[in-house]
């Protein structure tokens, strides 16, 4: 699926605006081998994960100034914004549905995108695992387990194209010193899209599972920062989650901002209010089971990957807390609050 799929941003395809619009791109389809299961694609430059890119290491060593950083870590932030908010916007999926009516043969390529989904962004299997994760931390956790239910069987919103899979793995970047002779137009690809659905989820879909793995991140980030240091090699390593864990918040705000402001559909307050509770829930959802599918470099540092974990466990416990017993409920707790759900929804701007 993923090599017809990958065709639709380019030449004359219906996705094509897409990437002309908000410059981030997508991998060139060379070849696919049916029988290896092998796909071949190309892209401009060397690239490498956004997790890379935000790693302690590899921002200790950069010769960049903090401010120079900070400018392109929003930038690169509001590229990705940019781009999911017009993927999930109504207009791109009939843009998609449009030309599968008029093209036949391009239907047939990608059935997958015309047949009702059976695809949920939790697995039975995953749900299972975060109950028991849950039931080590939380004293409710029963109570939360079945908000998590609850969500899982919601049907997806109509009208949605969304990428399946989106997390900092899915993103890629050029180094520091690439980006910094682009910060205008950052180099951005967004590739491994073998799970794109038209009903698929956005807001609470992609965007959530990508917070989940930037949230993640960044307390991986705060746990080195905590932790006593191995060797005498302080004031590098130290400076490395610091520098990380601040392009990290600028990379957030960048992209929810960017997010708000480009998402054309307006929903009214019944839909929004159960879009924030359902992105609520499926970023405490992802936390959790991002806390266990991350191989997390701890070497150097006084810290256990058990205890990296239960910080993640924990924050995604608070998330489902958050989420509270009903759409209207979670709303209030959102309305208001500085912070990057609230700017995802815009509700700050209406307290």
């Amino acid at each position: 699926m993923e090599a017809e799929t990958i065709k639709l941003f380019h030449k004359l395809a219906p996705l094509v605006h897409l990437c002309n619009k908000s410059g981030v791109q997508v991998p060139r389809f060379v070849c696919h081998y049916v029988k290896e299961s092998v796909l071949v694609t190309r892209h401009r430059g060397s690239l490498v994960t956004l997790c890379s890119v935000l790693s302690p290491k590899v921002l200790e060593r950069s010769d960049l100034a903090d401010n120079r950083l900070v400018e392109i870590s929003s930038a690169v932030g509001k590229a990705v914004g940019k781009f999911f908010a017009r993927l999930h916007s109504s207009d791109t999926v009939a843009r998609v549905r449009s030309a599968y009516n008029s093209e036949p043969n391009l239907a047939s390529s990608n059935p997958e995108l015309t047949q009702t989904p059976t695809h949920h962004y939790l697995s039975n299997t995953k749900v299972k695992s975060i109950r028991e994760s849950l039931t080590a931390i939380a004293n409710d956790s029963d109570e939360l387990y079945q908000r998590i239910l609850d969500a899982y069987h919601q049907p997806a919103p109509p009208n949605c194209l969304s990428h399946g899979n989106c997390r900092t793995e899915s993103i890629m970047l050029p180094d520091w010193s690439v980006l910094d002779n682009e910060v205008d137009k950052p180099t951005v690809l967004v590739f491994d899209w073998g799970s794109l659905e038209t009903t698929g989820r956005g807001v609470d879909g992609d965007i959530a599972q990508l917070l989940a793995s930037l949230h993640c991140h960044y307390l991986y980030l705060e746990a080195l920062d905590d932790s006593k240091l191995d060797d005498s090699e302080r004031t590098c390593k130290v400076l490395g989650p610091l520098r990380a864990m601040v392009c990290t918040g600028c990379f957030l705000e960048g992209l929810v901002t960017s997010y708000s402001e480009f998402s054309s559909d307006i929903h009214e307050p019944d839909v929004k209010a159960k879009l924030l509770r359902s992105t609520v829930i499926l970023v405490g959802c992802e936390t959790i089971i991002q806390a266990y599918e991350v191989a997390w470099d701890l070497k150097d540092y006084a810290v256990s990957v058990d205890e990296v974990r239960k910080r993640m466990v924990m924050a995604g416990a608070d998330y489902l807390r958050k989420a509270g017993k009903d759409d209207m409920e979670a709303l209030n707790t959102f309305s208001g609050v500085d912070n990057y759900i609230s700017d995802l929804f815009s509700l700050h701007k209406q307290s």
